[in-house]
C-alpha cells in the first residue's frame, strides 16, 4: 500500500503543480493585455516568450500525469481507485475552469488587437485616399484628379 499511497502523492503533487501553472498562466495573459493597451512591444514580445514556455511546461506536465494515472491504474487495489477517481475529477474541473478563465482573456486580448488593428487602418485608408477626391462645385459633386491629402488646393 506504501506504494499506492505514494504515487498517490506524487500524482497530487503534479496535479497541483499544473493549477498552479495555470494561474500563472492567466497572470502573464493579464499582463499582456496591459502591455497591448499601453503599447509596450519589448514587455509585450518577452511575456508572449514567457507565455510560449508556460504553454509547453503544461504540455509536459500533463504528459507526466496522464503516465502516472497509466501506473496508478495498473497497481492501485479497488478501494484507493475510488478516492484517486475523486481527486482527478475535482482537478479536472478545476482545470477546465481555469482554461475558461484564459480563453475569456485570450478573447478579449484579441478583441483589444482586432479594434486597434480596425481603428489604424481606417486612419491608413484615409491618410492613402484614391487621388480623388470630390469637391461640391455648384452643380454637383467634381472629381479633381489629385494626389492623396486633405484639403484640395484648388478654390
Amino acid at each position: 500500500m506504501t506504494t499506492a499511497a505514494g504515487q498517490l502523492a506524487g500524482l497530487e503533487k503534479l496535479m497541483t503543480e499544473e493549477i498552479n501553472q495555470y494561474h500563472a498562466l492567466i497572470q502573464e495573459i493579464k499582463e499582456e493585455a496591459k502591455y497591448l493597451r499601453e503599447n509596450d512591444l519589448a514587455s509585450l514580445m518577452k511575456s508572449v516568450n514567457r507565455m510560449e514556455k508556460q504553454r509547453e511546461m503544461l504540455l509536459k506536465i500533463n504528459e507526466r500525469i496522464r503516465e502516472e494515472l497509466k501506473k496508478v491504474k495498473e497497481t492501485t487495489p479497488l478501494p484507493w481507485s475510488a478516492a484517486i477517481f475523486q481527486r482527478v475529477q475535482k482537478h479536472e474541473k478545476e482545470i477546465m475552469s481555469l482554461k475558461e478563465r484564459a480563453r475569456q482573456l485570450n478573447l478579449q486580448n484579441k478583441s483589444f488587437l482586432q479594434a486597434t488593428l480596425g481603428y489604424w487602418k481606417e486612419i491608413l485608408g484615409m491618410l492613402a485616399s484614391s487621388g480623388k477626391v470630390e469637391t461640391y462645385a455648384g452643380a454637383g459633386a467634381k472629381n479633381h484628379p489629385s494626389n492623396p491629402c486633405f484639403l484640395n488646393r484648388q478654390v
